[in-house]
């Protein structure tokens, strides 16, 4: 048994599929010019409870958010490559780093190693949880090396967590052969495990309540269509989650208490409980409150029946299907909280609960659930069509691949303006500038005038012609006839200078559109 004190790198306590496939990448990464080295393989839960106390109870910054067998690390099933530069460890992340992180999980995704995105150094199995390892449901194929040192770890360890049972003790998968020996390489994507709950995946622990937005408002009104179907206590022979009460199975309740809770405990669990419980390891964790509440039913609904980490998946799946190419990583960060707030809610919604269909009917107990599980499907597909008739606060906008429509050209307004893009109808336009011509009037007059000049000219034109024709339909004694042929002799050469500049604006436009100027 390796020290549980210590950093370790002795690949020989890891499960013999990680062992292999940790070789691999190392290979891989040597080829390629990544310099990174194991940092730390197997890590005991003495010092993963030592990791978890910096920041709480200890001096120093959060390094885990994962305690004393939460981690892959304590079952051999992880490992945790860092970049080694000039004979010093390096986290950086920057520049030209940036590079061989990437390729680290390339490689890693390639040899069946799952990444994580917030803890770029670890590389851990795909296909299980860490609520099903501390059950003791533990990867077939395990060695001698592997079993032997996870066996003295459980029977030394003396925490206030439950160990997971000891290695002999585990519970066979059915369908395949639990016989150590080598075992086979992981394909890209593949699992040693038939099926899984999928629940955690070493993912972060539940935000710290100080952090949390949630509103009690939207997680309560969800959380009347959970208890309508997370009843009493059960303890049925063939569900794998064993005795529950209102949703919360025995290995629930022990993580919430920190030791293993009895049956009599899930049966005498109260409804207050059940709700901290149901908040703090599903609902926060599928980030309910940033959701949009349909949304966040359907998400939180399936964290509940298949964890949050699947959930999650099924909602990244939808979002994909939707045309964004986000990772399918069981983790909802930014990237996946900002597509959500782009696609379209209510197809979202359908997405989900066909992938979440599709899941139940594969499922091998199916034939003995199956029946209650599309019964609440059916349920809370109602139950959205509520919630999708309200109006939303947040504005969803549906993506379309091929890019936006192409814009007719604007329409005109009244009064000869037009609302262009980036315009609305209220945001007056800028005057266009002044041409020679009208700057010579004057700003005032000029910008009055500016634009006109077609209209003002037939005009001036009118009244030359028209002005002096007035003063001969008068006779020489009529009433008016005198006051008449001064306003003719004084509006005719006004008249006529209108006209004329009519006319000279006219050319200079003529003149400034041959050059290739644009004017008004």
């Amino acid at each position: 048994m390796a020290s549980v004190e210590k950093r370790q790198t002795d690949l020989e306590s890891l499960h013999p599929t990680v062992r292999s496939a940790v070789r691999a990448v190392m290979a891989d990464l040597v080829a390629g010019n990544h310099p990174f080295e194991v940092f730390e393989a197997y890590r005991s839960p003495q010092r993963q409870k030592f990791l978890y106390a910096k920041g709480r109870t200890t001096p120093g910054p959060k390094v885990t958010k994962a305690d004393a067998w939460q981690s892959y690390h304590q079952y051999g099933l992880a490992a945790d490559f860092v970049l080694k530069v000039g004979g010093q460890w390096s986290w950086d992340t920057s520049g030209a780093n940036a590079a061989h992180w990437k390729a680290l999980h390339e490689i890693g995704k390639k040899h069946g190693l799952e990444p994580l995105s917030w803890e770029m150094p670890h590389l851990q199995i795909a296909g299980t949880s860490s609520s099903e390892l501390r059950q003791g449901i533990y990867p077939p194929f395990g060695d001698d090396d592997w079993a032997d040192n996870l066996q003295a770890v459980i029977l030394s360890w003396s925490g206030d967590a439950p160990p997971p049972p000891k290695v002999a003790e585990r519970p066979p998968l059915p369908g395949m052969s639990d016989a150590p020996g080598e075992a086979p390489p992981l394909s890209p994507g593949a699992s040693l495990f038939p099926t899984g709950d999928d629940t955690e995946l070493d993912r972060p622990a539940v935000p710290e309540p100080e952090a949390s937005a949630m509103s009690p408002s939207q997680f309560e009104r969800i959380q009347t269509y959970i208890d309508k179907w997370e009843g009493g206590y059960v303890d049925h022979p063939a569900d794998p989650g064993g005795a529950t009460n209102m949703g919360i199975t025995q290995a629930t309740l022990s993580r919430w208490l920190g030791r293993q809770a009895t049956k009599a405990e899930v049966k005498a669990l109260t409804r207050q409980t059940q709700r901290q419980i149901m908040r703090a390891f599903y609902y926060d964790v599928v980030r309910g409150d940033d959701l949009p509440v349909a949304t966040a039913a359907v998400v939180y609904n399936g964290a509940v029946l298949h964890g949050p980490s699947r959930s999650a998946k099924f909602l990244q799946s939808a979002i994909r299907a939707q045309g964004f190419n986000i990772d399918v990583d069981g983790a909802i960060g930014p990237k996946t909280l900002g597509a959500v707030a782009q696609i379209n809610v209510a197809a979202c919604v359908r997405s989900y609960l066909g992938i979440q269909e599709e899941f139940l009917r594969g499922l091998a107990h199916f034939p003995t659930f199956g029946k209650g599980w599309m019964n609440r499907l059916e349920d809370i597909r109602k139950f959205t069509e509520t919630l999708l008739a309200e109006p939303s606060p947040l504005p969803f906008i549906q993506p379309d691949p091929a890019g936006p429509p192409p814009q007719p050209p604007p329409a005109p307004t009244p009064g000869g303006s037009q609302v262009t893009a980036g315009s609305t109808p209220d945001t007056p336009r800028p005057p266009p500038p002044l041409t020679p011509v009208n700057e010579a009037l004057g700003p005032g007059i000029g910008n009055l005038l500016n634009g006109r000049k077609t209209a003002i000219g037939v005009i001036g034109t009118l009244l030359a012609v028209l002005v002096p024709e007035l003063a001969t339909l008068f006779a020489p004694d009529a009433p008016m006839t005198g006051t008449v042929t001064e306003t003719a002799s004084i509006v005719a050469p006004v008249a006529i200078a209108t006209a004329l500049w009519g006319v000279l604006g006219k050319v200079e436009k003529w003149i400034q559109e041959v050059s290739g100027k644009q004017v008004s």
